[in-house]
């Protein structure tokens, strides 16, 4: 007995982290739109064209904190830096999360590293594909000046192509989430969840796709009553009940 596949991440070979910081199509955001506090902040970008989980969006809303909304959302209302078990009907949903944790880049400049750097390249192509990608350039954690995070979130434009790929984390890894769930919060995946789960490293990206749930195996013994012949039937009923699905 199996439950159906839902949507999480799984470890694939995407082909690595590629540095976007030096093409000059790429935007350090921080820096570029004038962000005063990099802390706690979220950029729209609207005009795209790839689907998630199923369904073709134009837009995606990304965080600082580690995180994109996929179709976009008003994150003002949203605690961005706690990060959740996903999934969690609690906003932010449709949560794509790389590495979501309490990160501040806060003083981030193109001539002034700060605390980090927070890129986006919309423009970058091999020929064939487009790709967007967002990368966390040496963030830190909140309140932690030694830790350093780097990352990417991966979209190829007109496809369901969305993967995570990494470089290096110094520092504290205790509280983040790994994952992704749907706009309701109820269907997704945590891959890593404070300290539980597989902490994500270099050697391997990871895709947006179906996990499959684990399989359930039932065992059961049958009594035949006294008497019974080979050719009789027998029916067996076997009645499950759960509140934990």
């Amino acid at each position: 007995v199996a439950e159906p596949a839902k949507p999480g991440v799984v470890p694939e070979d995407m082909g690595g982290f590629f540095d976007i910081s030096g093409f000059s199509s790429t935007y350090d955001l921080c820096f570029d739109l004038g962000i005063a506090s990099c802390d706690e902040a979220t950029v729209n970008l609207t005009g795209m064209d790839f689907y998630y989980l199923g369904e073709h969006l134009d837009a995606i809303t990304i965080s600082t904190n580690g995180f994109i909304v996929a179709g976009g959302a008003d994150l003002s209302s949203a605690n961005m830096w706690l990060n959740q078990n996903m999934p969690d009907p609690t906003i932010p949903n449709n949560t794509v999360a790389p590495w979501w944790t309490d990160i501040d880049l806060d003083g981030a400049a193109a001539d002034d590293p700060g605390s980090g750097h927070w890129y986006l390249n919309f423009n970058l192509t091999d020929g064939v594909f487009d790709y967007t990608v967002i990368q966390w350039q040496d963030a830190q954690l909140y309140g932690d000046p030694s830790s350093t995070y780097t990352f990417q979130i991966w979209m190829v434009e007109g496809t369901d192509y969305i993967w995570y790929s990494y470089d290096t984390f110094v520092g504290d890894t205790s509280v983040a989430t790994v994952g992704i769930e749907d706009s309701g919060g109820t269907t997704g995946h945590s891959y890593y969840y404070n300290g539980t789960g597989t902490l994500p490293t270099s050697d391997i990206d990871l895709l947006v796709s179906e996990v499959p749930a684990p399989e359930v195996k039932v065992n059961y013994q049958v009594t035949v009553d006294a008497g019974a012949t080979s050719g009789d039937y027998i029916t067996n009923t076997v009645e499950h009940i759960t509140d934990n699905p």
